[in-house]
């Protein structure tokens, strides 16, 4: 017999896992510790960045993304990542490369970041048949030369933390994102932060099932 449990029950649950949350995070300390974000250096500050940023729409259709720039952003992200939180990497980095300079990188594969090796991994494939639109809500992020997902362990997250796993893995993604912001435009792309991939097509086509993982946040950048 399935048991039916009441509403208020279920809140009553919210609110003390949002208690014992807070305590954690107490313990932990800040959220976000004092870390130096160690931008390259490529002449420009970032007030000289932003004062020159113009807002488009799409992306140049010849833009590429450096494969030494784009290792570059995985592995300081990792390492900001690593120097916030330093637990068994519960948020990790996915990469969907259209455009980058480099003979190794498919347009139509889903690769995983491996800081270990400061390499890619293949986790799936789109078969020739699919357009990567049907990937995207909106267009322009299917055109991008290269877009960050950021994938949470979600199930190992609950466990450990408690219903407020989900919530703590959003802020960890989000705070990645916005570094990744930063770091591609110091060296001279534009970009920008948004929801990620339609859940079901990652599924389908990179075993991402929402629960024991899943998609948070995403960044597409480029020029």
């Amino acid at each position: 017999m399935t048991k039916v449990i009441p509403r208020s029950e279920i809140v009553m649950k919210l609110i003390e896992d949002s208690k014992e949350f807070k305590k954690h995070i107490v313990a932990e300390g800040p959220l976000v510790k004092i870390f130096d974000i160690g931008l390259p250096n490529r002449g420009r500050s970032i007030e000289q960045v932003f004062f020159e940023r113009t807002s488009y729409r799409f992306f140049h259709p010849n833009s590429e993304v450096d494969i030494e720039d784009l290792k570059t952003i995985l592995l300081k992200n990792h390492q900001y990542y690593i120097h916030n939180w330093n637990d068994d990497r519960l948020v990790q980095q996915y990469i969907i490369g259209e455009r980058v300079n480099h003979a190794s990188i498919n347009a139509r594969t889903i690769y995983r970041y491996c800081p270990d090796t400061n390499d890619l991994s293949a986790e799936g494939y789109l078969p020739e048949n699919v357009s990567k639109k049907m990937l995207f809500l909106q267009q322009e992020f299917a055109d991008a030369p290269v877009v960050l997902l950021f994938v949470g362990e979600l199930a190992k997250a609950v466990e450990k933390i408690g219903t407020a796993g989900y919530k703590n893995l959003l802020m960890r993604a989000g705070a990645v994102a916005h570094y990744s912001w930063l770091q591609s435009m110091s060296m001279g792309y534009q970009g920008t932060v948004f929801a990620g991939v339609l859940p079901k097509m990652f599924k389908k086509f990179c075993s991402i099932d929402g629960y024991r993982k899943c998609q948070m946040f995403a960044y597409a950048f480029g020029n």
